[in-house]
């Protein structure tokens, strides 16, 4: 695959109902990258005529949690499916899970030829309403949902004109980018003072809410919120290795035996909500896997394309 793409494809404004929002043990909210990535991946790979998508840029329109609310506090809605058990005597168990209704646009790198633009990307639309994307169902609206396809040269004036249309199309909403470099900052911030923290109490510093006192001159202390710059967000990018590699078959029960297996857990970064207009180019926002085996990471991130 080359490393500059011949297209950028937009998906626009799919709506997926019973996403997966919990996609960490830290988080809840918007699904993770990843399922994006991962959509977008398996939809490469039911393509015929040798096209090649990859990665997944990610404008959301709308989302909407299914929660109860009580104050502070959210409460995911459970439900039964079936209703009742086999015998239906008595319910089926409970399904303790997290999910929402999102309504998204979705980027793409197009690598390849393409000789009937139309004919591809009606594929295109054929195959992904036979697809989940985050564990939820895709309704597709053949006009609404109808792919665009815009040339990418390579050339920056040029790519930045077709950016430009793809830019409006991802309003109203709000890409979400990569800002593991402010949490990279934080850190060393932080360790100014104290060389003991980590990573995760970096993390902590943009997710949690701060309130600082202030002191009048009768004594009188108030609080005061401490607001914070941009709408910073941990989300999970990936995972780290917990485990050695395993040769293909070697471990049982897993899902493929034919290839390496390896145990992780989920790995956090930091991102942020932006307004598609501040972003200058697809690669500002267009998220791609990065797996570097021998250090056990399986991260997605932003690359120059």
């Amino acid at each position: 695959m080359n490393s500059k793409p011949d297209y950028l494809m937009l998906i626009p404004r799919l709506k997926v109902q019973n996403v997966n929002c919990v996609s960490g043990p830290l988080t809840w909210g918007f699904p993770a990258v990843f399922a994006f990535t991962g959509f977008i991946h398996a939809l490469s790979r039911s393509l015929e005529n040798g096209i090649k998508l990859d990665g997944a840029g990610i404008s959301s329109h709308k989302f909407e949690p299914q929660v109860h609310k009580s104050g502070y506090t959210n409460i995911f809605r459970l439900y039964r499916a079936p209703l009742y058990d086999r015998d239906v005597t008595k319910p089926s168990g409970i399904i303790e899970e997290g999910r929402a209704h999102i309504t998204v646009s979705i980027v793409t790198a197009v690598y390849g030829s393409i000789e009937d633009k139309e004919a591809f990307l009606a594929e295109v639309l054929e195959k992904i309403g036979s697809m989940r994307l985050a564990g939820g169902s895709i309704f597709i609206d053949a006009v609404k949902n109808k792919p665009g396809l815009y040339e990418h040269s390579g050339i920056a004036e040029d790519d930045a004109v077709k950016f430009s249309e793809i830019r409006r199309k991802l309003l109203p909403g709000f890409v979400l980018v990569d800002r593991s470099d402010n949490l990279s900052e934080q850190l060393n911030k932080m360790r100014k003072t104290d060389s003991e923290v980590n990573s995760l109490d970096a993390l902590l510093h943009f997710a949690g809410v701060t309130y600082k006192p202030e002191q009048d001159e009768e004594g009188k202390v108030t609080w005061e919120h401490v607001s914070k710059k941009g709408w910073l967000v941990p989300i999970p990018v990936g995972f780290s290795a917990i485990s050695p590699l395993y040769p293909a078959g070697e471990v049982k029960n897993v899902r493929d035996a034919s290839v390496p297996f390896r145990f992780v857990e989920a790995a956090y970064s930091l991102g942020e909500w932006l307004n598609p207009l501040k972003l200058g180019k697809a690669s500002d926002f267009i998220w791609f896997h990065k797996a570097e085996p021998e250090k056990g990471l399986y991260l997605c991130g932003h690359k120059k394309i």
